[in-house]
């Protein structure tokens, strides 16, 4: 069930994507746009599960969904679970593809080297109303890896439970990258459990993640970690407005020549979530 668009702005829509669901059989990526696709092609209402993508298949990257050549179609109310890939184990968006990802879940999917839930090399992707959790990446970015000339817009995105080497929920080499309404929590790694910030691959002057309206909480060792050290002309900035960010500033270590722009809205209380043991990340009443 290994479906390939082949430059057709087609919309593929399934009944119900509880029930409808389209299975890669471990035989590559299970959905394929690579040939330019516009945003009038669209895959929504279905379960996209057990793609595959590795060398044996001719393509290392995206085991539930490959997105290269510039193809930017719309990816609506879907599953993508379950899925493996080298990069990118869930959606791998590479070549300036710029999808619109709107109403997904995106889970349990992982990636020996980057992006066990997401893989964006370049493009502008929009993500709205998207949840992202128990994804795993052997090397970078848990929930997201950001390449360096990506630009995501995150909206209205949770992050949750991740894990990676770097970056348990995000992974960010990129020269821009926006979050709004964004709750980012329980995610793990060795540095940078919510967002691991690096410009290593860069030159000349960078901006980092703008962080609005948003929740970063008990992630683990830290919130941010910022690395810059090893890009001596890298001047890299994050800021953080209106957000509830556990342990406030200190949450932030910071390694080479970044600044942190603490806005204006920020506080450090619980978030008070619904019931955290049991991964109900949604807000009561009284946050």
């Amino acid at each position: 069930e290994n479906i390939n668009f082949r430059g057709r702005n087609i919309k593929v829509v399934g009944a119900d994507r509880e029930t409808t669901i389209i299975d890669g059989n471990q035989a590559g990526s299970v959905v394929v746009f690579e040939n330019g696709e516009t945003t009038t092609a669209m895959l929504s209402g279905f379960t996209i599960q057990n793609g595959y993508a590795h060398e044996e298949y001719g393509s290392n990257h995206g085991g539930g969904i490959l997105l290269i050549s510039e193809s930017s179609p719309k990816l609506e109310n879907l599953i993508i679970e379950n899925n493996s890939g080298q990069y990118g184990g869930g959606i791998f968006g590479g070549n300036s593809s710029s999808p619109v990802i709107k109403d997904a879940i995106i889970r349990n999917n992982t990636s020996v080297g980057e992006g066990g839930g997401i893989w964006f090399g370049s493009g502008s992707p929009t993500l709205i109303n998207i949840l992202l959790s128990n994804n795993t990446s052997g090397s970078r970015g848990g929930g997201i890896y950001c390449g360096s000339n990506s630009s995501p817009n995150l909206s209205n995105v949770r992050l949750e439970n991740n894990e990676a080497y770097r970056g348990g929920g995000i992974y960010c080499g990129t020269q821009n990258l926006s979050l709004t309404n964004t709750t980012v929590t329980g995610n793990t790694s060795v540095a940078g459990g919510g967002i691991y910030s690096s410009y290593e691959d860069l030159g000349g002057t960078e901006t980092m993640p703008v962080i609005t309206n948003s929740v970063f909480w008990n992630n683990s060792p830290q919130e941010f970690y910022l690395d810059t050290a090893a890009c001596l002309s890298c001047i890299g900035d994050l800021e953080i407005q209106y957000s509830d960010v556990s342990g406030g500033l200190d949450s932030v270590d910071i390694d080479g020549g970044s600044t942190v722009t603490w806005g204006d809205g920020n506080i450090d209380i619980d978030p008070h979530f619904i019931d955290a043991e049991n991964d109900d990340y949604h807000l009561l009443a009284t946050s």
